[in-house]
């Protein structure tokens, strides 16, 4: 098989390995090294699923907003922002408000 190809005949393309073509196996295709951001799978030729992203889609989206809850599959960025109390590209900062209430007692003497 030339690079690339995989198979009894060598009709199979490989899919989105780590290391390119050089880490798929031409005898069933498997990508020895993992897969690129952004992909799953033996070898590599399913997308990640929604909520996931990075190598493998080994990593988890972050608090987007609801009306569009995806994230980038290879980065993690939320594409339409973030849930109210997260920040950052990817969603995982938490901030939060904290109000500060002072109750004192002024005794006046005469």
């Amino acid at each position: 098989c030339i690079r690339g190809t995989y198979g009894s005949g060598c009709n199979e393309t490989c899919g989105n390995c780590y290391n390119g073509n050089i880490s798929c196996l031409i005898t069933d295709g498997n990508c020895t090294e993992g897969c690129t951001m952004g992909w799953q799978g033996a070898i590599c030729k399913s997308k990640c699923e929604t909520g996931s992203y990075g190598f493998n889609c080994n990593e988890t989206c972050g608090h987007c907003l609801k009306s569009n809850n995806n994230c980038s599959d290879t980065n993690g960025q939320c594409n339409g922002g973030c849930q109210d109390g997260w920040t950052g590209e990817t969603c995982k900062s938490g901030t939060k408000t904290i109000f500060y209430i002072y109750i004192f007692k002024l005794y006046l003497h005469f």
